[in-house]
């Protein structure tokens, strides 16, 4: 079972209406939900007693511009919650906004502090038995739903690779550039393609600018650009398709290197073939003498390698010491000698890789138009072995490895903002012995996924678990989550039901049928070919069954038998169960346990299953 939040939610808003309850004193409370976890359940956490927390106010922090030692911006006041979970709640926008604040631990007292020596700061204790004196980073603003801190790139970012060796980041940026001309073409080629990259360089160069990509190196920490380094720009028409930090062992000496891959692609229309490029940096790090007996070190790239190939490089990984290529529709392996690329094994898709992703042995491969293809490594023979795909060719835009203790669950999302979650069980009968992997679930979100990065969870036992943290070409962000307790995700499954029925909703849409719309996308549109049955929600599929076992056992309907439920949870939706009142949430959980076929779920066993899986992603 998965938990899916976060992105195209039909419901509208989060919790209740506001509720403003007048007192004889002149007073009035306001309910407002907060995306913060107050506690943690557990006898004490590293030496803080369980409840013990207290509130204090705050008023004028703010960060500090060093160039003119005054407040570099507006002053925020609000609350500073101590405890086992410390929380800032500053007021703004008319709501408190909630900023944990867990890098150090459990936090005793707080205390705001400005002096001479450290203006608009404040001091923490932790339980650990330290005492900080702390402010705010340069331009960090916290009246906003995160803490934010902004960077003028003048420029449009399209992809970010840390590297961790420096503590820098890497940034691929695209903005207008002067004119400058191609690259001579080899001849002997195409009339129609020379004719496409002519026209390609007489339209620059007859506007005097044209769209210009390159990658710049920024400090990890401040996002300032470092002293002493340009930017690394790329041949003119090309574009910056891939970007990553690598870890390659050099088979000349068995060391491991890091490097920043840099992958590219030119596009000169439909009559000219599309071709990429890798450039391999390594960061160098050069100690320069300031004067005065002060040394610093700057960071500065060196191009280790570049080798062009005959399609766009759309994505890099680093596995097992090798250099993971998806160049066009091949995966390619790469070993590093020290010198150059030896390329050690590959694997076709039939149209345009798109995304790439490996754990340990395995690798997890989307196309364009085919859907995924789960593959493995076989070192003994060094070749890259398919062991399932998906049949129903679905156009995949993005893909990720959901790890949940043992398993491994595929989630994907299609042109048509749909996420689908599969998984490969071999001795599955509708897998054909493994070759198919199965659908295990599927949610619409409305939205074009165009990233996703793993996360680890940090739950209540010691398994391995991980999440997948989505981004979108709108600027959301959504979870996608295992569930690691069957009784609570049965307890979910049943109570998203009954809050469809029970709740008001936006303009009175149903999220149950906007979450099932991806069943009405044509392939046209971004949908998928599906040549397996539908899949039914897991809570249509018991009311079925336990129909059928009243009748006398009748036949169940398409799409019903085993592995043809839809597992995925929708997370906006339940998560809307901690803002309804009290005595509601009792009412919910018995219509849910009913729906459940009688097992007892009670509002606390629910609040207890949302409260987990809110601190298993947020430690």
């Amino acid at each position: 079972d998965l938990l899916s939040g976060g992105e195209g939610q039909a419901e509208g808003g989060e919790g209740q209406q506001e509720k403003q309850v007048p007192l004889p004193c002149g007073l009035a409370f306001i309910r407002l939900p907060l995306d913060w976890s107050s506690h943690q359940d557990g006898a004490s956490v590293s030496g803080m007693p369980k409840g013990l927390s207290r509130m204090v106010r705050y008023d004028a922090i703010c960060w500090l511009d060093a160039a003119t030692g005054l407040a570099g911006g507006p002053a925020q006041s609000g609350v500073f919650v101590c405890g086992s979970r410390p929380v800032w709640l500053c007021a703004g926008r008319g709501t408190l906004l909630p900023h944990p604040m867990h890098v150090d631990g459990p936090i005793a007292a707080m205390t705001p502090f400005h002096n001479i020596n450290c203006p608009f700061g404040f001091i923490v204790s932790a339980t650990s038995g330290t005492i900080k004196v702390c402010q705010l980073p340069a331009r960090a603003r916290l009246d906003s739903s995160w803490v934010v801190s902004k960077t003028p790139l003048r420029a449009t970012p399209h992809r970010l690779a840390p590297y961790r060796e420096g503590n820098l980041l890497a940034v691929a940026v695209s903005r207008p550039m002067p004119y400058r001309p191609h690259l001579p073409e080899e001849p002997g080629g195409d009339p129609h393609a020379s004719l496409a990259y002519a026209a390609a360089d007489g339209a620059a160069q007859l506007a005097g600018s044209e769209e210009g990509h390159e990658v710049r190196v920024l400090n990890l920490v401040s996002c300032a650009p470092l002293p002493w380094s340009r930017p690394l720009t790329v041949l003119p028409g090309e574009s910056v398709t891939a970007l990553r930090s690598v870890y390659l062992r050099d088979s000349s000496t068995d060391n491991t290197i890091a490097l920043l891959a840099v992958g590219t692609s030119s596009t000169l229309g439909e009559d000219y073939p599309c071709l990429g490029r890798v450039l391999l940096y390594q960061m160098e790090a050069v100690v320069r003498d300031l004067g005065g007996g002060s040394m610093d070190t700057v960071w500065t790239p060196r191009l280790m390698f570049q080798r062009d190939f005959p399609g766009p490089v759309t994505s890099a990984q680093d596995f097992k010491g090798f250099l993971l290529l998806g160049v066009g529709p091949k995966v390619e392996m790469h070993s590093w000698n020290g010198r150059a690329l030896v390329r050690s094994a590959f694997f076709d898709t039939p149209y345009l890789v798109t995304c790439l992703h490996t754990v340990k042995d395995y690798m997890l491969v989307g196309d364009v138009a085919r859907g995924l293809y789960f593959i493995r490594y076989v070192e003994a023979n060094r070749v890259l072995e398919l062991l399932g795909r998906d049949f129903d060719n679905h156009d995949v835009t993005a893909a990720g490895i959901v790890i949940n203790a043992t398993k491994l669950l595929f989630v994907h999302a299609d042109a048509g903002g749909t996420l689908r979650q599969m998984e490969y069980m071999r001795n599955h009968p509708s897998s054909w012995s493994g070759q198919r992997l199965i659908n295990g679930g599927a949610l619409h979100i409305g939205a074009h996924v165009t990233h996703t990065t793993s996360l680890k969870m940090q739950g209540l036992d010691t398994a391995n678990r991980h999440a997948l943290l989505l981004s979108t070409a709108g600027g959301g962000l959504a979870f996608v989550a295992p569930l690691w307790d069957p009784q609570a995700a049965a307890r979910l499954t049943a109570l998203q039901r009954v809050l469809t029925l029970r709740l008001q909703h936006t303009a009175g849409l149903n999220p149950r049928a906007f979450r099932r719309r991806h069943t009405r996308i044509s392939r046209p549109e971004g949908g998928g070919e599906r040549f397996s049955a539908p899949l039914v929600d897991e809570d249509v599929a018991r009311a079925m069954a336990s129909e059928a076992a009243a009748t006398g056992g009748a036949p169940k309907p398409p799409g019903t038998g085993s592995g043809a439920t839809n597992a995925m949870v929708d997370g906006d939706l339940v998560s809307r169960f901690a803002g309804l009142p009290r005595d509601e949430q009792a009412v919910v959980a018995g219509e849910a346990a009913a729906a459940l076929g009688g097992t007892p779920i009670t509002a606390e066993q629910v609040l207890s299953d949302l409260s987990q899986l809110s601190l298993a992603l947020t430690c």
